[in-house]
């Protein structure tokens, strides 16, 4: 299972999911509304890597972590 949260900045909006067996880690998915459109993080985030297309962080591979 997993604890999501919904959060708004700067226009953009955030999906931040946290699993159990991920304590210090959380997985953030940002809706855009265009391939090019900027991507602007809050200063509380800090971003580690980019997973968009790894396989590891599918949905279907956390939810067996």
């Amino acid at each position: 299972y997993k604890t999501r949260y919904y959060y708004s900045y700067d226009g953009q909006s955030f999906e931040i999911d946290l699993y159990p067996s991920m304590p210090d880690e959380a997985i953030v998915e940002i809706e855009l509304y265009r391939e090019d459109q900027e991507v602007r993080l809050p200063a509380s985030f800090t971003l580690i890597r980019e997973v968009t297309g790894d396989p590891a962080y599918k949905n279907h591979t956390l939810a067996k972590l």
